[in-house]
């Protein structure tokens, strides 16, 4: 019905790609989550055709094609390669449809909407015959077949996602070649291509299930020295393009700007710059981002499969143009440039391979574009003296370890008692502290509030069930609770599908004693939430911090220097540099390494007493969210700021000076995010 209609109203006087809107705009949002399956901007795929696309003849596949937009784009740019010779034919249509274009989706309403995508491109002219199938891409090798599916209407009985993967090993649905008619249609056989255009499903490692996890270690075990356990899903289909290109052929992807720096892909991108050369990557510099409806900060990534080094165009563009034509120009303009530029639309920068190959963390080359107006002040803040990399003054690996969480058989919320009702985050925080007696607490039941415990001290720990609304330097007594050992009402509290959770305690109780300790940073995060007050925080008692943070056992005055440090805005300057999303900020144990921290060792004591004096002087103040410290000249904020700055030696008038550039910065990026937000329906 829909297809009808919009053959009614003529789909070909309407510019871009109508039926891929559509199709993305069917999708409830919460599902598109789930799936991590993003449409693609219309114009960034156009764009990503126009980089990629350098004849008519060119053969070209999208894994994980969705509506077909990419598919359309690369239509229209091999179509503009014979209409700048002569005019377009009907043979000209049936042999990209038929032969030179290949979409593959494992959701089949999907699928079938890429078939009529893909032949309403011309669409006075008929065909049933579409390269376009349902299946699990990564299943697939080159010179294989996918058979064809019976008729459309077997086809759209329901979505497919990795998360419905069986124990049996299989996806149970319906696969095969996409027909649009009921005429016997020919399996497609799979060869190898001259593009593989995509913009894969992001889905995090942790939503795979284990069943398809193995599934996906056998179907790629020639890629056994790459593969890193904690690999996103996107991850997998860079090495099923790899597969499937020829010699010289291109991949041109929509990847999370994580891509460029996260550690659990470091020995794909070595394998990439050994293989390849990288053509392009694309970022944007403001609210721009290639994927409709999400909030994960994206690239364009183009690279060429061979092995001559040759230098990589990294572009920060500052925005799209608003139609073809414009693109086009933009198009030709970067392909001609062989120069570093910068003008009102890009930033240009060339980097030879050897520096890729050299430090594998690409990420560096988009911050350095993105934060120009920051960079030389970065430069001079981090070459003072008393600032050292966090992993040079202690050794992280053997000092930082995750908040309590669900931990194998065991689940934490099972387990944590919040302070009230407030902090009860998931309906099964049942229950919830009532008041401190002698010897112990007292706890009730959320749902019954009759209902209630004793607890005895030693059978409980203190924890924080989350860091949102701690809006205080130190904990102090602000915390919550986790049970850690068995005691007399034990049978009332582990009650219902949650008695055999008691047995567990002995196990449970080891694992919060190894996560406690005194500062907690903040691990993920949404910066701009508004129960985000610090990134930081103190525990003058030792205290079993949520799966969201870091936790660090140190001497108290380094802990409580090292808190401040955190709160400042040469950090939080940092933390928008380092970070890979937008809205929220993951701070992984690799970046936590390298991060710039002020040097307690290095202090002389007259610093340090003056640190810590006013620690103890501003950490019982209740803070305003993060976002307001800067719009509302919040005075806690700039007299930190200028007391750390006059510890690092600079003068009152540099002191002025640097924190107007670090705080126009800040919000800026405040600015940024918010437009994300927005744009994406996240708040």
């Amino acid at each position: 019905m829909i297809i009808s209609a919009i053959q009614g109203i003529g789909a070909e006087k309407v510019g871009g790609d109508l039926l891929g809107t559509i199709f993305h705009d069917l999708i409830p949002y919460e599902v598109r989550k789930i799936v991590a399956a993003y449409y693609t901007n219309v114009l960034a795929a156009e764009f990503l055709a126009m980089l990629t696309v350098e004849n008519e003849n060119i053969k070209g596949v999208d894994f994980a094609c969705g509506s077909g937009g990419l598919l359309v784009s690369t239509y229209r740019q091999k179509k503009r390669f014979i209409e700048s010779k002569r005019s377009f034919r009907s043979e000209d249509h049936i042999k990209f449809i038929e032969n030179d274009l290949l979409g593959v989706d494992v959701m089949p309403f999907a699928a079938n909407i890429a078939a009529s995508n893909l032949a309403l491109q011309t669409p006075e002219l008929f065909t049933n015959k579409i390269n376009i199938a349902i299946w699990d891409s990564t299943e697939l090798v080159p010179n294989s077949k996918i058979p064809s599916l019976a008729h459309i209407k077997y086809s759209v009985r329901g979505q497919q996602f990795i998360e419905a993967y069986s124990k049996k090993g299989q996806l149970e649905k319906r696969k095969g070649r996409v027909q649009l008619s009921s005429e016997e249609s020919e399996d497609i056989e799979l060869g190898k291509y001259d593009l593989v255009i995509m913009n894969p499903p992001f889905t995090r490692q942790e939503r795979i299930p284990k069943e398809y996890k193995d599934k996906l270690y056998e179907r790629f075990s020639d890629y056994e020295k790459i593969i890193d356990g904690q690999m996103s899903y996107y991850s997998y289909f860079i090495l099923l393009a790899d597969k499937f290109l020829k010699e010289n052929g291109k991949f041109a992807f929509v990847l999370p700007a994580a891509f460029l720096r996260n550690k659990s892909i470091l020995n794909l991108r070595k394998y990439i710059i050994d293989n390849y050369n990288v053509d392009y990557i694309i970022s944007g510099k403001t609210k721009l981002n290639f994927s409709e409806a999400t909030w994960r900060r994206e690239i364009l990534f183009v690279a060429s499969k061979a092995t001559e080094d040759l230098d990589t165009k990294i572009l920060m563009l500052n925005d799209l143009p608003e139609n073809s034509t414009d693109l086009l120009k933009l198009t030709d303009k970067i392909k001609k440039s062989n120069k570093p530029y910068k003008d009102e639309q890009i930033n240009n920068m060339i980097v030879p391979k050897k520096e890729l190959k050299e430090n594998l963390d690409w990420f560096r080359f988009i911050v350095h574009l993105g934060d120009m107006d920051m960079n030389d002040v970065w430069d001079l803040l981090i070459k003072n003296s008393l600032l050292d990399k966090f992993d040079d003054i202690y050794s992280i690996d053997n000092i930082v370890i995750r908040g309590i969480e669900t931990y194998q058989d065991m689940k934490v919320q099972y387990y944590t008692i919040p302070s009230n009702v407030k902090r009860a985050i998931r309906k099964e925080d049942v229950w919830i502290f009532d008041e401190k007696i002698k010897g112990g607490i007292t706890v009730s039941n959320r749902y019954a509030k009759d209902n209630k415990i004793n607890i005895p001290e030693n059978s409980y720990d203190l924890a924080l069930r989350t860091i949102s609304d701690n809006d205080k330097l130190e904990i102090g007594d602000k915390t919550d609770y986790v049970v850690i050992d068995d005691f007399t009402d034990s049978n009332k509290f582990f009650f219902g599908e949650r008695t055999e959770f008691k047995d567990k305690l002995d196990k449970w109780g080891k694992y919060v004693e190894s996560r406690k300790g005194n500062l907690i940073i903040l691990r993920r995060y949404p910066i701009l939430a508004p129960g985000t007050f610090n990134v930081c925080y103190y525990s003058n008692l030792k205290i079993a911090g949520p799966g969201t943070t870091w936790m660090l056992n140190l001497e108290d005055d380094e802990a409580k220097i090292i808190t401040l440090w955190f709160y400042c805005s040469i950090n939080i300057v940092q933390i928008f540099r380092v970070r890979v999303e937008d809205v929220w900020i993951d701070i992984h144990k690799w970046i936590l390494k390298d991060m710039f921290i002020l040097n307690p060792k290095k202090l002389d004591a007259k610093d340090k007493k003056i640190l810590l004096k006013l620690f103890e002087e501003i950490k019982n103040i209740s803070f305003i969210n993060l976002y307001s410290q800067y719009t509302d000249n919040f005075e806690v904020r700039k007299r930190l700021d200028k007391t750390l700055l006059t510890i690092l030696g600079y003068r009152e008038e540099e002191i002025e000076e640097i924190l107007k550039k670090l705080y126009d910065y800040i919000l800026t990026q405040f600015s940024y995010i918010i437009d994300v937000m927005e744009s994406q329906k996240m708040k």
